[in-house]
């Protein structure tokens, strides 16, 4: 006979948890570090672990309301796949860059900025703020450089301010460093660096802080019975 029992939802859940938040932190760590610039098998990489966290989302009993962390560290994974397409290196085929890339980035940014608002820590609103700046100016050369539907003339007068405002903070006085090009490249990996920052500030993923012996605010005694209860010992 078999007498093994169906696990306790609560259990199964917090597993997954552990599961998902590992995943979601790891593909975020791979597709900043790849910054858009991979080789096809570190993109194949990348696919995979994305579809990964797809499906996972689809089958693991992930709760309804997530903790702010997991929300925030959505978003920037969002934000970073996004990013990590720029227009330039792709023939901006709608299959491989959203048609409306603005768009799409402003309607992810928007939601990471408010969750970054509304955390308490002080420094994810600082964050927020520098990524809200460096996404205005990214935008802006972005539709200028690869113009849609006529929005170049809307911008004309723009790119050459935004130029001279970030050759000091981007590119110092390398020679030809402000074309837009490159002053695009320098602004995608300033933005990427500040997901990482805020990464830094966030939880780490729960199943590395239990391999340390220490979860959170939960004693090492605490931490040791969940290593129990969910049979990491």
């Amino acid at each position: 006979m078999d007498h093994r029992t169906e696990a306790n939802p609560d259990t199964r859940e917090e597993v997954d948890l552990l599961i998902f938040d590992y995943l979601l932190c790891l593909t975020i760590e791979r597709v900043i570090n790849d910054g858009g610039e991979t080789s096809s098998s570190g993109n194949s990489d990348v696919c995979w672990l994305n579809n990964m966290l797809e499906t996972l989302m689809k089958v693991l009993a992930l709760p309804e309301v997530p903790s702010v962390d997991l929300r925030i560290k959505a978003q920037i994974l969002q934000l970073a796949n996004i990013l990590s397409k720029p227009r330039s290196q792709t023939n901006s085929t709608q299959e491989e860059v959203p048609q409306e890339l603005p768009t799409a980035l402003s309607t992810v940014a928007t939601s990471l900025i408010s969750l970054c608002d509304a955390a308490e820590k002080k420094k994810l609103k600082t964050h927020g703020a520098r990524i809200a700046v460096l996404l205005s100016a990214y935008t802006a050369l972005e539709e200028y450089q690869f113009p849609q539907n006529g929005s170049s003339d809307k911008l004309s007068e723009y790119p050459t301010e935004i130029l001279k405002a970030v050759e000091l903070r981007l590119v110092g006085n390398n020679p030809g460093a402000t074309r837009p090009a490159m002053v695009l490249h320098n602004l995608r990996s300033a933005i990427l660096n500040a997901l990482m920052d805020i990464m830094k500030l966030l939880n780490p993923p729960i199943l590395n802080q239990i391999e340390r012996g220490k979860v959170g605010e939960l004693s090492r005694a605490e931490t040791h019975q969940l290593r129990e209860k969910i049979g990491l010992s």
